[in-house]
């Protein structure tokens, strides 16, 4: 648990820093309160940021909290989880569990589009064919954080260049 603060869809953040967790196995925002018990913050469309130390999460009430990990016109954020898998073989079975990632690109309207060919093109629509071309040339794997964040650094410099 670290030290953070909310923000709600109106903009307000109370002062007041608590102690906060993201729940990886349970994809839950956790929070200790001021009686010192563990307790989960209820997903509501009122919540829109949760900060964690050096973290900052959005809340997508579908979707759940996406870490934001690149800030630009158009953010990349990611969607961690734990999922667990069953090994069965003859005399024994055993449950493993592997970390799984989801990429989110987050619009200025905060609207989360799963990393895709298609959701980029929609996105940068005016630059939908240089967006295409440099997706192509450069072999954008979309469940790749570093390359992802390589694609929307080009796409904002195009998006600069096209406003000069």
């Amino acid at each position: 648990f670290q030290n953070g603060r909310v923000t709600f869809a109106t903009g307000f953040s109370p002062e007041e820093t608590l102690r906060f967790n993201y729940n990886l196995y349970l994809g839950q925002m956790e929070l200790i309160t001021n009686d010192g018990d563990t307790s989960q913050i209820k997903r509501s469309k009122d919540l829109k940021l949760v900060s964690i130390g050096d973290h900052l999460f959005f809340h997508d009430t579908k979707l759940g909290y996406l870490e934001i990990v690149y800030q630009s016109p158009v953010a990349l954020g990611v969607l961690r989880r734990l999922s667990t898998v069953d090994w069965v073989n003859a005399s024994e079975s055993e449950r493993y569990y592997t970390k799984e990632e989801h990429y989110y690109f987050l619009d200025n309207e905060n609207k989360s589009h799963l990393a895709s060919v298609t959701s980029i093109q929609k996105l940068f629509n005016d630059q939908r064919r240089e967006v295409k071309d440099y997706v192509n040339k450069n072999k954008i794997d979309f469940g790749n954080q570093k390359d992802l964040i390589k694609l929307l650094t080009f796409c904002d410099g195009l998006t600069k260049i096209n406003q000069n």
